[in-house]
């Protein structure tokens, strides 16, 4: 794990301060390794470890997925044929979808905007 120096005066500025709560800028760690450093903090937790299959999906927009909030899920994980790359992305569940539209109402704009 890289830290950028210029960011370690944080450190002397809040002594109390966690160090791991300093922004990491030069890399996105993989969710094992991000769990790893993190696990012990007050994070959400993990309602699925797998692949991202057709029955993964429909169970965020049915709401079906233990643990789930209303609004969905945020996925992350690595791409095995390119190890640094790392794949994050939004599944939101149908329900939270239909009640954003009807807030929104017409205005596509402020859907964009909130989806």
């Amino acid at each position: 794990m890289l830290i950028s120096l210029e960011r370690c005066f944080l450190k002397f500025v809040a002594p109390d301060l966690d160090f791991r709560a300093l922004s990491i800028t030069t890399v996105v760690l993989n969710p094992r390794d991000f769990l790893k450093f993190f696990g012990d903090l007050d994070i959400p937790k993990v309602l699925y470890e797998g692949k991202v299959n057709q029955e993964f999906i429909a169970s965020v927009k049915d709401c079906k997925l233990e643990g789930m909030t209303l609004e969905g899920v945020v996925c992350k994980g690595s791409n095995p044929k390119k190890p640094r790359h790392r794949v994050m992305f939004k599944l939101k569940s149908d329900e939270w979808m239909a009640k954003l539209r009807a807030y929104c109402g017409d205005n596509v704009g402020r859907f964009n905007e909130l989806v």
